[in-house]
């Protein structure tokens, strides 16, 4: 790879309105490094990896070989040399990052008083769902410690993770199926967890793939710990920062990305 693969890459994004939010280092096994990029404070960010597998070797960052666009089954951007189809494959890696704004994408934020505001994200054609009521600030632990229970699990299984909220408590339930989940989330104005899925209000439902369920969940604590770091979080929630869970919901993704699990 030359400088002017990142210069033009950066440019081209930068001409649809997306900008690097921050530059992760890689997983010393096929990732040479990784861009945190972000279009709208609306969506949370994308990963863009670069590819720095050779034989038993991760290459560095200046040697990478091309980038994909992390959990999306779109063609990798092959460092080539300059010409026209490198130029073709470079808007074309634009567009399919633009194509992931419509995606599952969860939204997840605190307020001074430790109560989360969540949001989700589906496709463009259906309404953005947004939560009106205020959740307590480990929801989001909770749902990652479901979605690593699904990981784990090989076979099909369903997992709940409940999220009380004023007026209402919201129970998301995670069916797996294979690669993908389903995601369904029910409203309860009383809630009892002996009550069944279908006596609440169907409010969402949507199958992703569950590598998207597990990053969307994995972005979202990161982000909470990049703006509100470890202090911030326990001064809003009164507990610690759940980076346990995130360290292990991080490995998990590895390990199954690698197909280890």
């Amino acid at each position: 790879m030359a400088d002017w693969h990142l210069k033009e890459l950066d440019e081209a994004l930068s001409a649809k309105g997306w900008r690097i939010v921050a530059h992760h280092p890689g997983d010393d096994y096929n990732v040479s490094a990784s861009w945190e990029v972000q279009r709208s404070t609306r969506f949370p960010s994308v990963f863009i990896d670069f590819d720095g597998f050779d034989d038993m070797v991760c290459l560095p960052l200046e040697k990478a070989i091309g980038c994909d666009i992390r959990d999306l089954p779109t063609p990798s951007l092959y460092f080539r040399s300059r010409n026209a189809k490198w130029s073709e494959e470079l808007r074309a890696f634009v567009k399919a990052l633009d194509a992931s704004e419509n995606l599952f994408t969860l939204f997840y934020d605190l307020d001074d008083n430790g109560w989360a505001k969540a949001a989700l994200y589906p496709k463009p054609e259906n309404p953005i769902y947004g939560f009106d009521g205020t959740y307590r600030g480990d929801s989001l632990e909770d749902l990652a410690r479901r979605v690593i229970e699904v990981i784990r699990n090989p076979a099909p299984i369903k997992v709940t993770s409940t999220w009380l909220e004023l007026p209402w408590t919201a129970r998301w339930t995670l069916k797996k199926n294979g690669d993908n989940v389903t995601i369904r989330i029910f409203l309860f104005p009383d809630y009892d967890q002996e009550i069944e899925d279908e006596t609440g209000e169907l409010f969402f439902e949507m199958e992703c793939s569950l590598i998207r369920l597990a990053t969307q969940v994995e972005g979202q604590l990161q982000k909470i710990l990049r703006e509100y770091g470890e202090t911030g979080y326990k001064a809003r929630c009164k507990d610690d920062f759940p980076t346990e869970t995130l360290t292990e919901l991080s490995q998990m993704i590895a390990d199954y990305q690698k197909g280890d699990i």
